[in-house]
């Protein structure tokens, strides 16, 4: 399920107690493929039964919060396990290659 647009220290606070999946999305208004993120990362979020939370960051309104998770571009997303990152990736991605981006990174952390 999709939370609203956080900023850095809710986001700290909300993986920190986090125990499952969450896909956080870096995203900014005047970003037009974040907006087209925005959508399709909520779907992966929805149609995963609660597996994978889903947060987005305004890096225009808390550009700390991209300072403090390396973000140089957006839209920037970044699969988290509680307060480990997983994986990353910058530019649009599907459903599909987000949800292949989260199946590998289980794999490897795994092995």
């Amino acid at each position: 399920m999709s939370d609203p647009t956080v900023g850095r220290d809710s986001l700290r606070q909300r993986l920190a107690v986090g125990t499952g999946v969450t896909l956080v999305h870096f995203t900014a208004p005047w970003c037009p493929p974040c907006r087209m993120q925005s959508a399709e990362a909520a779907r992966l979020s929805d149609a995963s039964g609660g597996e994978i939370g889903f947060i987005e960051v305004d890096v225009a309104e808390d550009p700390a919060a991209a300072e403090d998770y390396r973000v140089g571009a957006v839209p920037t997303l970044v699969f988290f396990q509680g307060e480990a990152e997983l994986c990353r990736a910058t530019g649009f991605r599907t459903r599909g290659e987000l949800r292949g981006m989260l199946d590998r990174a289980r794999t490897e952390h795994q092995s």
